[in-house]
């Protein structure tokens, strides 16, 4: 069957999961590729991953052409990828910057501007630009566009220099937004097709940076082409609570927003647990009843902008786009160190001490019980009865033996070595029931459940994160009924004595 091609008229957007990263790639109606901010390795597996089964066009240096790459600005989470593109087949053509009068270099004596870019990381980022055969380097600032050819409108950084001063939309009050800080000075610009995304880089408001309130003054100017309106919004800096206001989120009105995080990420707000996104972010989203889909719970996604619904598909099981339940995960997951898509249902009890109590009161995955956990699990479970057997040591070891040697007996004749056989499997499924009883009820769920229905849904693959110590129980139980090779009745002693002990 041919590879389907990388241009199949449609423009499909990818946020891709880059840990506490932020990078997206477009692919546009004509197959070519704009990448949006890339670091470190983890870009190139995940651009591997989208384009794999697909044809893909080819530079004269046999490499993967990236059109266009727009760095939204110079911060390491953002361009240390570029000579990790050029190391695995990848070159970049054409580059599409802020403009450089809207940011600083720091000073690497003083540390000033604190908001300003790294000497150390301008130099890496200029040094791996030049390994790729790149056409043009562009800077732009609001009003311009990304490339020619679709529709792709930059509404940030502003194309004066110095510091603007403008009156806040939220206060009411003089504002400024200096021209140092790289973040506040991020490139911001929405796509259109059937449906639309806003992506904002790290544009924020903070100490005399604020960037966010001027886009949003923008907006609100009779004297500037500027709508912020969107179906899709691509959080601003990892859901910081530097950004995404409420103010702002009335303007943008989106139905859906994206956020690229790390799940261990160590930008903490109001406790230890409270980290990128911020919880005062998410409650704001979740005021809203605005989805979420955050990429270490939802993985990579994959919107098609041509579509009649924008709503991105996720590469893991999770099915929540709950504001709540991201905050839930979050808290539960970075306490236990356990994968978020893992997560079907959370007690209170559960939670750390320090999770907000908005969240615990509004997570729908949140239940009064575990016994709650196990009424959904029935619930949608392929046999009652099955699934009510994972919560026993069963089968018991009695009745795997009796029925070892019944089998024995119907399907062929029993020799020496089959009582042996016999007898070292009740004593095996002995030892493993009496372990079996010691673990917690929600453990053995976990555990079980999943073989009881041969492994064909991930959806219950966990309910509850076990600690640690329990770890290794999980492994010393077999879920697999003792199965005897069927052998012919007329079969002789010396050939049911060889297929056993085989």
């Amino acid at each position: 069957m041919p590879d389907e091609p990388l241009a199949n008229g449609r423009r499909e957007v990818y946020t891709l999961d880059v840990d506490q990263a932020d990078s997206h790639a477009i692919i546009t109606e004509d197959g070519d590729i704009t990448l949006i901010d890339a670091d470190k390795e983890a870009v190139v597996d995940e651009l591997d991953t989208i384009i794999a089964g697909r044809t893909t066009p080819q530079t004269d240096t046999k490499n993967i052409p990236i059109e266009t790459f727009v760095l939204t600005h110079i911060h390491d989470d953002h361009v240390r990828g570029v000579g990790a593109l050029h190391d695995h087949g990848y070159e970049i053509q054409n580059v599409v910057e802020p403009a450089e009068h809207r940011y600083e270099e720091r000073d690497p004596d003083t540390g000033k501007p604190r908001k300003g870019v790294k000497e150390a990381v301008l130099e890496t980022y200029l040094y791996e630009l030049e390994q790729h055969g790149i056409e043009t380097i562009k800077q732009v600032s609001v009003g311009d566009f990304l490339t020619s050819d679709y529709d792709n409108q930059v509404v940030a950084p502003p194309h004066e220099s110095g510091k603007l001063e403008f009156t806040s939309p939220a206060t009411g009050r003089k504002n400024t937004l200096k021209a140092t800080g790289a973040n506040a000075n991020s490139i911001a610009f929405k796509t259109e097709g059937e449906q639309s995304m806003l992506f904002m880089g790290d544009v924020e408001d903070t100490g005399g940076l604020n960037g966010e309130s001027w886009l949003m003054h923008q907006h609100d100017s009779d004297e500037n082409d500027v709508d912020l309106n969107a179906d899709v919004l691509i959080l601003a800096h990892h859901g910081s609570n530097n950004a995404t206001s409420g103010e702002f989120l009335d303007r943008v009105d989106p139905d859906i927003t994206v956020i690229s995080s790390g799940l261990h990420n160590k930008h903490t707000s109001t406790n230890e647990h409270d980290a990128h996104p911020h919880d005062a972010t998410l409650k704001r989203l979740h005021d809203r009843e605005i989805d979420v889909y955050w990429t270490p719970g939802h993985g990579s996604l994959h919107t098609d902008l041509d579509s009649e619904s924008a709503h991105p598909e996720p590469t893991t099981d999770l099915e929540t786009t709950s504001a709540a339940d991201v905050a839930a995960l979050k808290y539960y997951c970075r306490e236990h160190d356990v994968s978020p898509e893992q997560i079907v249902a959370l007690t209170p009890d559960h939670l750390p001490e320090e999770t907000p109590a908005w969240v615990a009161d509004a997570a729908p995955m949140m239940v009064e019980s575990t016994e709650e956990i196990l009424d959904e699990a029935i619930a949608n479970g392929e046999s009652v009865e099955d699934l009510r057997q994972t919560l026993d040591p069963t089968p018991d070891a009695h009745d795997q033996l009796k029925k070892s040697v019944q089998a024995d007996r119907d399907e062929h004749v029993t020799t020496r070595a089959d009582v042996n056989r016999n007898r070292e499997a009740f004593f095996s499924a002995k030892r493993a029931e009496d372990a079996y009883k010691r673990l917690p009820l929600h453990t053995r769920l976990r555990a079980n459940l999943p073989n009881r229905f041969g492994g064909s849904s991930t959806r219950y693959q966990t309910f509850l994160h076990p600690t640690k110590s329990m770890g290794p129980a999980r492994s010393r139980r077999s879920h697999e009924p003792f199965n005897i090779p069927p052998q012919p009745k007329n079969a002789t002693r010396e050939e049911s004595s060889s297929t056993n002990s085989s």
